[in-house]
């Protein structure tokens, strides 16, 4: 599912769980680094990457990337946040 529906459930312990299930896949296709964990603010409706993103709640977003990401790094994967500022240009 979509970040910003992972957000609406407001459970860090599904986001933790979420992320262990996607570092898992990525560690079984013999990944090690995500570029995972997208953290800009949901502020331009417009924004054609908003389903990447946690929502406009900046405390709401930290706190669920980072147990996201926390699952992922559970599999001896890197996982790298980013989007996190400035990213609401896009459009398509």
């Amino acid at each position: 599912p979509s970040s910003l529906a992972l957000a609406a459930t407001f459970d860090p312990k599904l986001a933790y769980e979420s992320g262990a299930m996607i570092g898992s896949e990525a560690r079984r296709k013999r990944f090690n680094v995500m570029l995972a964990g997208g953290v800009n603010l949901t502020r331009d409706p417009w924004g054609g990457r908003n389903f990447e993103y946690l929502g406009e709640d900046p405390l709401l977003a930290g706190v669920m990337a980072g147990e996201s990401i926390k699952g992922i790094q559970s599999n001896h994967i890197v996982s790298t946040i980013k989007h996190f500022a400035l990213n609401a240009q896009e459009t398509g």
